[in-house]
């Protein structure tokens, strides 16, 4: 997958950007006021510089990921803002932390992947960041945010994946082709 991913041409990775961007907006999830976390692309990840704008253009907050510790494999989300500085992953990222919130603070998180299923299940990076920020929704009694997409491309839907009990599931898969979800 991640090599499929790396091969497109960049004018498909745009195009299936474009029409997943439309099918998120239409989702509604895009509205002033709310906080979002979205990725910036790497790798052959579904691009986003049209969602962060558009999100921006809504009135979002928006917050991209953090690197808060390499160790232990932790993140926060940080608003956007420059300057930016690569991690040890070369992923740009804010180079202040200021304002940074934990995503249980965040409505909506945009999520890359490299593989998932008809539940919602996942399979990310490996690195695990994303699972450790999001592992307070294990406890859905007390925390209901944020809600968790995916944004892929189509072909990097599977018949099933086996989830860890750690992994978070998506709330929502949006690709080029269609919106996903787990009934979550």
């Amino acid at each position: 997958m991640r090599r499929q991913r790396r091969e497109l041409p960049e004018h498909v990775r745009l195009l299936a950007a474009q029409a997943a961007g439309r099918r998120l907006t239409a989702l509604g999830l895009l509205r002033a006021g709310r906080r979002i976390a979205i990725y910036l692309a790497t790798a052959g990840e579904m691009p986003t510089d049209e969602l962060l704008e558009a999100a921006a253009d809504r009135g979002c907050q928006v917050y991209l990921p953090r690197i808060t510790s390499e160790r232990s494999r932790r993140m926060t989300f940080a608003p956007l803002r420059m300057p930016l500085r690569p991690n040890r992953y070369g992923i740009p990222e804010p180079a202040n932390l200021a304002g940074a919130k934990s995503a249980r603070w965040l409505d909506v998180v945009i999520v890359p992947l490299v593989a998932f299923d008809p539940t919602g299940t996942r399979i990310g990076s490996g690195t695990g960041y994303y699972d450790r920020a999001l592992a307070h929704l294990a406890l859905r009694k007390s925390w209901h945010r944020p809600q968790l997409i995916g944004l892929a491309y189509d072909f990097q839907r599977v018949a099933a994946l086996e989830r860890r009990p750690w992994d978070m599931p998506m709330n929502l898969v949006v690709t080029e082709r269609g919106v996903y979800g787990n009934g979550r």
